[in-house]
This record gives structure tokens, sequence and C-alpha cells, in this order.
């Protein structure tokens, strides 16, 4: 198995366009809050405040196109490292060499079932709803860092107890994945599937458990935004 590896020198234009995306995305999201701001605003009687109005784009923001980033980043690491687990190589995609970067291969292409279709579905549109419902109005936000400094008694533990939050729902969801998805993973080590099924049942396993990864990177994400924007906008 050939490891892919990207150097600095080879890839000037790849982190120059990244950040001018990134100047691009900060400037399309000032204008936009800027501009929303002002058409929420147009009738007097009632009034968002641009506090508000920020935390939902930002939140908006994370949630419809960070979380499927960061989703499909998650699997494609995780799919290369059950790759070397299974070539029995060793798990060094941590290291790095040389201002070296070891890269990941494209995910292989497989026929997905209706059923996978369906659950893939549910779980984002889960995802999505959980995310804005949660994270989106700036009350919501308000009302869990009053709760978390509540039960703290300093920064270290507001930051212990604010992950314990957002790690639980992940957790439970993980500990549903481990037990509906054991009896296809025994399926698997035992060999009792065709090539072509195990790839399609290992790479669903990837696949959930980077959602749960995506998500939890997500919350903390939107919560931070939300912390943020309470102390320095409202």
């Amino acid at each position: 198995m050939s490891a892919i590896t990207h150097t600095p020198k080879k890839n000037v234009w790849k982190i120059l366009g990244l950040v001018a995306l990134g100047v691009v995305l900060t400037l399309g999201t000032l204008l936009s809050w800027i501009g929303l701001t002002y058409w929420l605003n147009q009738d007097p009687a009632h009034r968002v405040a641009a506090d508000v109005v920020f935390n939902y784009l930002l939140v908006s923001l994370l949630t419809f196109v960070g979380f499927p980033f960061f989703h499909r980043a998650i699997l494609r690491r995780g799919w290369h490292r059950e790759k070397r687990r299974i070539a029995g190589a060793a798990d060094d995609l941590n290291t790095i060499s040389e201002l070296n970067i070891q890269g990941t291969d494209p995910l292989p292409r497989t026929r997905k079932t209706w059923q996978q279709w369906v659950l893939y579905v549910a779980f984002y549109l889960y995802g999505f709803t959980l995310l804005m419902m949660t994270f989106g109005p700036l009350g919501n936000q308000i009302r869990l860092i009053r709760f978390i400094a509540r039960y703290s008694t300093g920064s270290a533990s507001f930051g212990s107890l604010a992950n314990l939050v957002i790690l639980v729902p992940a957790g439970v969801m993980l500990l549903l994945m481990f037990l509906v998805l054991d009896r296809e993973r025994d399926a698997i080590e035992r060999g009792r599937l065709d090539p072509v099924e195990t790839l399609r049942l290992r790479l669903k396993q990837e696949w959930l458990f980077a959602f749960v990864a995506a998500l939890a990177t997500t919350a903390f994400l939107c919560f931070f935004v939300g912390r943020m924007t309470a102390a320095y906008l409202s």
C-alpha cells in the first residue's frame, strides 16, 4: 500500500487557494451578517438583534457546510487507518516527518442498499435538526452557558463540564451503534461474507463512526461560537 505524501513546496498554490478561500468566506460572512441584519430589521415592530443574526448565521455555516466537510475528512482518515490495520501496517498517521504529511486515498465506490441510504439521510436530518435547534437560537446558547457555569467551579471545570454535556449524546449514539453493528462486525471478522459485501459493511461502519465524531466536532464549534457571541456581541 503506497502512501500519498504532500509537501508544502509542491502545494504552494493549494495553500494560497485555501488562504484566499478563507478571506472570501470571512468577507462573505460579514457582508451576509450586515445584509441579513438590515433586511430582518426593516419592520420596526419586529426587530431582530444583530447578535442573534450573527449566531444563527455562523451556526448555519457550521451545520450545513462544516459538518459534511468534517464528516468527509474524518471518514477518509478513518478508512485509511482501517486499511492499514487490515494490512497489518503500523499506524503512524499522526507523525509528521520533514514537513511531509501523509495523505489519504479516495474512498472506494460501493453499491449501497436502499436501507443504507435511508439510514444515511435520516442521520443527516437528525444531525442538522439537532445542531440548528440546540445552537441556532442565541437564547439556547446563553441558557446552556449559564447551566454549565452554575455547576462548575472555575474555567477548567467549565470546559470539562461543557465537554461532558456535548460528548454524552455522542457517547450514547456510539453505544447504540456498537449494539446495532456488533453482528455485522462479527460476520466480517469471521469471514462469512464475500469481499464486495465485506467492503460495503466496513465502509458503512466507518461512515457511522465518522458521523458521530463530526457531529461532536461541529457541536463543540457551535457552542464556542455561541459563547463568543454572547460574551462580546450581546
